[in-house]
């Protein structure tokens, strides 16, 4: 027989989390691809131990690797896009200097 006092779980974070990893996948890197990290093992050790509700742990283990994903990528964007920039400045200033 199910006990009269229910177990309250406390609302977790896992669509903040996800929503910081995917802003760190697209433009924001380690600005709030750090805090998303931190934020969801948090989250992720309070799940083991009986806090929040188990549902949320997919959707927090989502937002952690988008997370350390966009931590790690976004420099790469970066470099990658300065790159871009530079070999269009580069042509640009070729065609102007050869007229």
């Amino acid at each position: 027989m199910p006990s009269p006092i229910e177990h309250a779980f406390v609302r977790g974070r896992s669509a903040v989390i996800l929503v910081m990893g995917i802003a760190a996948l697209v433009f924001l890197g380690p600005i709030t691809g750090i805090p998303g990290w931190i934020m969801a093992n948090q989250d992720l050790r309070d799940i083991d131990a009986g806090y929040i509700h188990p549902s949320e742990r997919s959707q927090l283990k989502t937002g952690k690797l988008l997370s350390i994903l966009g931590t790690f990528c976004s420099p790469l964007w970066l470099l990658i896009g300065a790159a871009v920039i530079g070999m269009l400045l580069f042509i640009l200033v070729t065609v102007a200097l050869s007229l």
